[in-house]
């Protein structure tokens, strides 16, 4: 797997991770601005990254090895916290 697959498979997950999170407190909780806002925008995230890896050529691009770090990093905290929250 390269590192463009593996950058844009991470946003997406963070995307469909804040997207979940949100659609699951809006069912809980009810309707608020920031749940809204957090759905469409992991909705969105996630979305991007789906159609950036289905339309770009991965040899078209180079992601930097800094950036490419901290964003599976943050994937990876995203999932770490989730769990926790779904366990706590």
């Amino acid at each position: 797997m390269n590192r463009f697959h593996l950058y844009h498979g991470s946003l997406m997950l963070v995307g469909a991770v804040l997207a979940v999170n949100a659609l699951s407190s809006v069912m809980s909780i009810g309707l608020s601005v920031s749940n809204t806002l957090l759905a469409i925008g992991g909705s969105g995230m996630g979305l991007a990254s789906i159609h950036a890896i289905f339309t770009t050529e991965p040899t078209a691009v180079t992601i930097n090895r800094y950036h490419f770090r901290l964003v599976v990093l943050g994937a990876l905290l995203t999932i770490g916290g989730t769990v926790l929250q779904v366990l706590g």
